[in-house]
């Protein structure tokens, strides 16, 4: 049985499991709850993406380990070099609003077995050919969205004897149910996986709930 350890790729003297997320330059707070104009006078994070994390950073304190933080701009200086080697095992979260995920996507194994796309409607495509489209959730109302299907992925490569893992929804509350799939599902995945990388593809019924996912793909290289 894999363990733990080996699933996050902490089993090396190493620094502490790194994540990646989303964050947005001075983000405006709601104006219709806070003072007019007041803002983040530096960066601010997605709460879905924060709230995933929360569930990765969980699985860390159970294999021993600390996590650290990597801004998407760092992480994706580091992949466009090649330079894995670097690297610490890290984690990415969310799809189109982290600006290191399709450089993930396109130099990591992941990438060999799936894909995202952005247009009128947003697909996760299989190395099979098999789409999972929604429409653009940024076009969607909270209410339209609640009520929509949902899909994410949790995908885990390993290079350079570290592991690297992508947590990525079409919409933010599959990213947070990607994270919670993965917390409660890793044994499953260590298991059908073994060592080679994988991808597991999530659907979320409506109505939108990161506890209500459901496995209908899953991927390997092998």
């Amino acid at each position: 049985m894999t363990s733990l350890t080996t699933f996050l790729g902490l089993e090396t003297p190493s620094p502490p499991l790194a994540l990646c997320m989303s964050r947005f330059d001075r983000a405006s707070i709601d104006p219709a709850h806070n003072p007019p104009g007041l803002t983040y006078p530096s960066y601010a994070l997605a709460e879905r993406d924060v709230r995933s994390a929360n569930h990765v950073q969980r699985l860390a304190i159970q294999a021993g380990a600390d996590v650290a933080y990597v801004t998407p701009d760092e992480l994706a200086s580091q992949i466009q070099a090649q330079s894995w080697g670097s690297l610490p095992s890290t984690v990415l979260f969310g799809s189109r609003s982290n600006a290191a995920s399709m450089d993930f996507l396109r130099h990591s194994p992941i990438g060999q077995l799936v894909s995202f796309e952005f247009a009128e409607t947003w697909t996760i495509r299989t190395r099979d050919d098999k789409t999972y489209s929604v429409l653009d959730p940024s076009h969607l109302s909270r209410e339209e969205y609640a009520a929509s299907i949902d899909y994410g992925i949790v995908g885990r490569a390993a290079v350079s004897g570290r592991s690297h893992f992508i947590i990525a929804g079409l919409g933010g509350r599959a990213t947070e149910g990607c994270g919670l799939y993965l917390q409660r599902n890793w044994e499953s995945l260590a298991a059908q996986a073994q060592h080679n990388t994988f991808v597991a593809v999530l659907r979320f019924k409506p109505p939108v709930d990161p506890a209500n996912h459901e496995l209908v793909e899953f991927i390997t290289s092998h």
